[in-house]
């Protein structure tokens, strides 16, 4: 809706038991029609229709385009709100391993520790396959992180990483 009046009288007229289905049918449109920089939207009306899985992925692709864009606190948020989806606990480790990523990659190893906190009970919880490739990936990123806090103000990212949990 161009018109935020109009969206919420437009919402009004539907029963709210009716509203997750018209959230997920917009979020299709969307994923359809729209670029990738309305990723954060589209996931959003997927949240909203009860799809986690659906606004898992846009949040991610939100969060990627986020943070080519140099928009640290955005990309922390999308990660945020991924890590409270309904997923499973495999894309939640998976989601929390590609924050630490992205914080190593700003070099911020503050952050990159606390999302590397925040994946170990996913992991935890995983299958063992997925567990034991998810902890390999966990651990190159905490050796990234050590690097990263070792080196000194101004040293950059660490580098070489093979981080992609998938």
């Amino acid at each position: 809706f161009q018109s935020e009046l109009l969206r919420r009288a437009v919402m009004r007229m539907v029963p709210f038991s009716e509203r997750p289905p018209v959230h997920v049918r917009i979020g299709t449109w969307l994923e359809a029609n729209a670029p990738l920089a309305f990723s954060e939207s589209i996931g959003e009306q997927f949240a909203r229709g009860g799809a986690p899985e659906a606004a898992y992925a846009h949040w991610m692709a939100a969060a990627e385009f986020h943070q080519q864009q140099e928009e640290p606190d955005r990309t922390d948020g999308l990660f945020t709100r991924v890590l409270d989806l309904e997923v499973s606990n495999e894309l939640r480790a998976q989601a929390a391993l590609a924050w630490a990523q992205s914080a190593v990659d700003r070099g911020d190893a503050g952050a990159a520790q606390a999302a590397l906190d925040r994946s170990t009970p996913f992991i935890r919880d995983c299958d063992e396959e997925s567990c034991a490739r998810l902890r390999s990936v966990r651990n190159r990123l905490a050796d990234d992180v050590r690097r990263l806090a070792a080196a000194p103000a101004g040293g950059g990212a660490a580098s070489g990483a093979a981080t992609d949990p998938e």
